[in-house]
């Protein structure tokens, strides 16, 4: 690609400064050319994300629903979004990615309604610097405000103008205060004809002069039908009208079909597909590049339109034109970045002995193989990684993953969700280590395993009905002694009947139920409610629980009080 002092002028401010970038271009300026080369070049610790599925897999990122966990709908200036909605909370990993970001880069920000901004600007504030905007990360916004706008409906936009001036991310509070440096690109490469180039300007911006007019106008034809090597493209508002248009064509040439299918490994949605499953393609169709050449001669671009030539096997020949040469194509790939550890790995993390600390160690030997940014031609000498080594990774699998992967990529991989399948035990002899396995143990023991699983749990309010009815009083005593601890991290709300349980589990707030009158039971009011030693609470515990006097007793040898 010639000089670009624009683009020049971006990576000084993204490599060498902290300030927020705002860059902009028309299509075909090198937006995403940048985009990569930040990827590739940068030693910043950064993510990618992007509004929507497709345009997350063409920047090589990650949607910004999936990475900061937004909700989907408005979000209100004043919303919290530190909610107990278990898809809300963040895990320590992803905590701790987010607290060591440099810079983060949201493409496509032209489709980023304001509200959306202002989300990610409170996760930031949240888990990074709360008195800095967007949480004091370095900011990096791609697209432009002229091609795709946000998308909201009437009844979002009724809850959201009192806050904000329009949809657009402009309109953020964030935005306001970030002091964004606006850079705007304004070589096109996809485009050479200068007079063309100033037409399309003129209607971009709304202000088509006369003399322009007059030459698009001189260009229309009512009766005009396209020849059959003119390669017209025809502009339509609905993907099943462009359908039925290129379907037409396509039977129109009497050549022999050929049919290509799509290759799809892992999870891929069918909605973020970049092109038909299955393409039919014959000799003689006109076709048009989308994506650009990810070979080193760079020989297309996304939008460039040519006419196949032939097809033999995997390779589609297409001779575009003004081209003196045509192009073989063979198969392109499409990332759907979604990082995971290898089944070996996740079985060493999941029979270990603590494995949280295990997925931590391989993270951080993944980072060391990350941070090192080797080359084919650089000689290197590989860190130490017992743990990847032990894991079955050989000298030449490391290799590979120093030249395949930097940080950016370590970065996804650690905000991989972990799979949690818990393994229950009921433990008969805590010295001895005896333990039953929990489809071994009984119904009781089985309830006394998972219920001193939820007291070890912090959360939301926990309520529990009636377990002296599934534990015997032996685990009783074991069940208090985690009350108290539980306490600290979450309120616990029992119905019971025990009075041990109320009594020596301390509860704060007794609410003592009987029936409205002796022949009605299916009425009831509260007699009595207080703190345990509440004169009228007491007395209910003494002559109605089961064991009330013994667990005021047990309590005062214990306690003293």
């Amino acid at each position: 690609m010639p000089q670009n002092p624009e683009l020049e002028l971006a990576l000084q401010f993204i490599q060498n400064t902290d300030r927020n970038l705002f860059l902009t271009g028309k299509a075909g300026t090198g937006k995403t050319t940048f985009l990569h080369q930040i990827k590739n070049e940068s030693l910043k610790r950064m993510v990618i994300v992007a509004p929507t599925g497709v345009a997350a897999i063409n920047a090589k990122g990650v949607t910004i629903h999936s990475f900061f966990q937004m909700p989907f709908g408005p979000i209100l200036p004043n919303q919290s979004l530190t909610s107990n909605n278990p898809q809300r909370k963040f895990s320590k990993t992803k905590i701790d990615i987010i607290r060591s970001l440099d810079l983060v880069v949201i493409d496509e920000i032209s489709m980023v309604r304001a509200d959306l901004l202002d989300g990610i600007d409170q996760v930031l504030r949240r888990y990074k610097d709360r008195n800095k905007v967007f949480g004091g990360a370095q900011m990096l916004f791609i697209g432009d405000l002229q091609q795709l706008a946000p998308v909201v409906k009437p009844n979002e936009w009724n809850l959201l103008r009192n806050h904000y001036e329009t949809m657009y991310f402009f309109s953020s509070k964030s935005f306001q205060e970030a002091q964004m440096v606006s850079i705007e690109l304004k070589h096109i490469y996809r485009q050479e004809n200068p007079e063309f180039i100033s037409i399309l300007n003129e209607i971009r911006n709304d202000t088509l002069s006369a003399t322009y007019a007059e030459i698009l106008n001189k260009r229309y034809n009512p009766t005009f039908v396209p020849k059959e090597n003119d390669g017209y493209i025809t502009l339509t508002t609905h993907n099943r009208r462009a359908q039925s248009i290129n379907n037409s064509a396509l039977q129109e040439l009497d050549k022999h079909p050929y049919y290509f299918d799509a290759t799809i490994n892992g999870k891929f949605s069918e909605s973020a597909y970049p092109n038909h499953e299955r393409l039919e393609l014959k000799v003689g169709a006109q076709v048009m590049f989308i994506k650009n050449d990810s070979s080193p001669e760079k020989r297309y671009f996304n939008g460039k339109i040519g006419k196949i030539i032939f097809i033999e096997d995997d390779v589609v020949a297409v001779k575009c034109p003004n081209d003196d040469y045509h192009i073989e194509t063979s198969f392109e790939t499409w990332e759907n970045i979604n990082y995971s550890i290898n089944e070996d790995t996740k079985e060493r993390i999941k029979n270990s002995d603590d494995p949280i600390d295990e997925f931590l160690l391989v993270l951080d030997e993944f980072r060391s193989l990350a941070e090192l940014r080797i080359s084919d031609d650089k000689s290197f000498s590989i860190p130490e990684t017992p743990v990847l080594t032990e894991c079955g990774y050989t000298e030449d699998h490391k290799a590979k993953l120093c030249r395949k992967i930097d940080v950016g990529d370590w970065l996804k991989m650690s905000a991989v969700e972990l799979e949690f399948s818990p393994r229950f035990y009921y433990s008969t002899n805590k010295e001895m280590g005896d333990v039953i396995p929990f489809n071994d143990a009984s119904a009781g023991q089985q309830a006394t395993a998972l219920l001193t699983v939820l007291l070890n749990q912090s959360g939301i309010p926990l309520l529990i009905d009636q377990p002296e009815d599934d534990i015997d009083n032996r685990a009783i005593q074991d069940i208090i002694n985690n009350i108290w601890h539980a306490k600290k991290r979450r309120q616990l709300v029992f119905t019971s009947h025990n009075a041990n349980l109320v009594v020596n589990g301390d509860a704060e707030l007794v609410i003592c139920c009987d029936y409205k009158d002796s022949s009605s039971q299916t009425r009831g009011v509260i007699k009595a409610e207080g703190a345990i030693d509440t004169p009228s609470v007491k007395e209910e515990i003494t002559l109605v629980m089961e064991g009330g006097e013994k667990a005021f007793r047990l309590r005062k040898d214990k306690y003293g009080y």
